[in-house]
């Protein structure tokens, strides 16, 4: 992504990392436009009516290609044909005069170019049906004008059309990807059908910029500091962020497939924004994103614990949407940094593991009430809890696995046999073993009973989490070193009742955590690599990929009976999913600021009119 700047410069960002890229000095005054070529290899920048200036420049190398002839003005919009070969600029020269100038960029040549009145203001223009055309939006000022939207011939420069009836106050206008339609923003936003001349929709919008999605289905409008997200089809407001910017917002546009949307605020601030749920994407900002480690899906499935990787709690409720401090001293504070979490069903029960601590507390949500059990001699990394909640399975610091009874609060056995970190412990479905896996690249089967070892098998690689079925005939391991960045391996195993392992290829880093569906069909892996995807136990196969994250997917789940998935990530997004793997809305959790944004989503079913918004914490 591109963005010029009053500082006389263009910035070049990545979008997957929000960092800064490059930055180029393109002139000594402002940089009042920029527009990347359809080719996606050069783009142009115009500069104020000072330097009078209009430039190309190679989007590879940043290398200067030309600066076009005869600007006698600051520049008010610059566009690419459709092929890239001519450029169209709008320029206001002194006293209210603007030109419409088309260039043969490569050659440097001024072309044949809209023959204006003199009474014509124009603010914006487009190449139009297949660039055989040119529309042209004029604006209000003085009483200058004629507040229509005229159609030009590309060759002769000649006017061919005026379309009445236009908005007041005309600021942009932008032609839809298949060149048949167009859309004029002022006070009002229409679409018009190019052919037929006619108006197809008409709506308020009373904006200072327009921009529209590259399927021409919907328009992200910049309304003093706040962005709405419109349909452009029934004219409703999809989402709408208040104070989106602490200045104006001067610019937005869909990116990425029209999945994103960057605002450009007059605080110099850069923001993306996910247009699933029109929630931030913390990667411009700079409010500090509250990443979650993990969750649990609790009181069957209405209540969602966040474990955030600051060690505090978070509860959602999904009946009234709304998020509450989990366990808090009087000044906000957590009582204790938790390490780890699990909740057991039956029992209405989580157990949280405090950081650097020997200690399991059990929450008792029906009873309000929290009791410390002592479990290890040595800090602990993971615990769970067997279907009756009697017994608790313990993967300590030092590399060893506890069982250890609730009911008498007594360490019943010790189980020494890895020779490194156990990552992750969990009971099978019926309660009569453990197993459990870490960097030493083995999953360990244990008899619950006597506390012995029954077997050991190699994995080959480190492994970040376990996962039993619910009907007990499968296992899953999620590998790789999650620690390192660079790692290759990443494979997600699934074990059947011979433990001959079974790799799931899709993933192309680290696996940190799967799950299965309470049926036993389905399970989803969570990965490094930005990405949850879900499986068909019976095929082996995908069914979905979901890419809707920017940083690494730490946990998912599903919400039963519904069948709702759930995904958490490091970008601090919490994104819910129909049972095919569709999205439905995302909540974002900040450490810092305001509350900011609203949505409703409406095809929620498991929610009855609730209004989701962005926490802050």
């Amino acid at each position: 992504m591109l963005t010029g700047s009053d500082d006389c410069t263009v910035k070049f960002w990545d979008l997957k990392s929000g960092k800064e890229v490059r930055t180029i000095d393109v002139f000594s005054q402002p940089v009042k436009k920029i527009a990347v070529s359809p080719t996606g290899n050069v783009f142009a920048c115009g500069s104020n009516k000072k330097e009078k200036a209009l430039k190309i420049f190679e989007l590879s190398t940043s290398k200067e290609l030309i600066s076009l002839p005869a600007v006698n003005g600051e520049i008010l919009d610059i566009s690419f044909s459709t092929d890239g070969s001519k450029l169209l600029a709008v320029i206001e020269e002194d006293g209210f005069v603007t030109k419409v100038q088309v260039y043969d960029w490569e050659k440097g040549l001024l072309l044949k170019s809209p023959d204006l009145s003199s009474n014509e203001f124009v603010r914006a223009a487009r190449f139009a049906m297949g660039d055989k055309f040119i529309i042209t939006a004029g604006k209000r000022l003085s009483n200058v004008g004629d507040q229509n939207i005229s159609l030009w011939n590309t060759i002769s420069g000649s006017r061919e059309e005026t379309f009445k009836n236009t908005p007041a106050d005309i600021n942009q206008v932008l032609v839809s990807n298949d060149g048949a339609s167009f859309f004029a923003g002022g006070n009002n936003l229409q679409v018009w059908d190019i052919s037929t001349k006619s108006i197809k929709t008409s709506f308020n919008a009373s904006s200072a910029f327009i921009s529209t999605s590259g399927d021409s289905k919907k328009a992200v409008i910049c309304r003093g500091k706040d962005i709405v997200l419109k349909d452009l089809e029934s004219g409703n407001d999809v989402g709408v962020i208040k104070n989106a910017h602490q200045g104006m917002v001067s610019k937005a546009i869909f990116v990425k497939d029209n999945n994103y949307v960057v605002s450009v605020g007059k605080d110099k601030d850069v923001k993306l924004w996910n247009t699933d749920a029109f929630l931030q994407i913390p990667m411009f900002s700079k409010a500090p994103v509250e990443s979650i480690s993990e969750f649990v899906i609790a009181e069957k499935g209405n209540v969602i614990f966040y474990l955030l990787e600051s060690g505090a709690i978070v509860k959602f409720d999904i009946r009234d949407g709304k998020f509450s401090p989990f366990m808090r001293n009087e000044d906000g504070t957590p009582l204790f940094k938790t390490s780890d979490i699990s909740w057991h069903e039956p029992s209405r029960t989580l157990f949280l593991v405090p950081e650097a601590s020997k200690d399991v507390i059990a929450f008792s949500v029906r009873y309000s009430k929290a009791k410390k059990y002592t479990v290890s001699t040595s800090y602990i990394n993971k615990v769970d809890t067997d279907p009756s909640s009697t017994l608790l399975a313990v993967a300590a610091k030092d590399n060893s696995v506890i069982i250890y009874s609730l009911t008498d609060s007594v360490q019943k056995f010790k189980m020494v046999g890895h020779i490194n970190a156990i990552n992750c412990v969990a009971f099978s479905a019926d309660g009569k073993k453990i197993y459990s896996a870490g960097a030493d690249k083995t999953l360990k089967e244990w008899d619950v009973l006597t506390g012995t070892l029954i077997k050991s098998y190699s994995v080959n690689q480190p492994v970040n989490h376990i996962a039993v079925s619910p009907d007990n005939t499968l296992i899953a391991t999620s590998g790789g070193d999650k620690n390192n960045s660079k790692s290759t391996t990443q494979e997600l195993i699934l074990w059947g009742t011979d433990m001959i392992p079974k790799i799931l290829s899709g993933h192309t880093k680290p696996t940190l955590s799967s799950i299965f569906s309470s049926d036993s069909k389905k399970l989803i892996s969570t990965s490094a690599d930005n990405s949850a995807i879900l499986w068909d136990l019976a095929t082996l196969r995908p069914i979905k990929k979901i890419d809707r994250h920017t940083r690494a997917v730490t946990s998912a789940g599903f919400i039963n009976p519904e069948g709702i998935l759930v995904t958490a990530s490091t970008d601090g997004l919490c994104s819910f999913y129909t049972p095919a793997g569709d999205p439905i809305f995302s909540l974002a959790l900040f450490s810092q600021g305001k509350e900011h944004v609203v949505f409703t989503p409406e095809n929620f079913t498991h929610v009855q009119e609730m209004e989701l918004k962005i926490y802050i914490f």
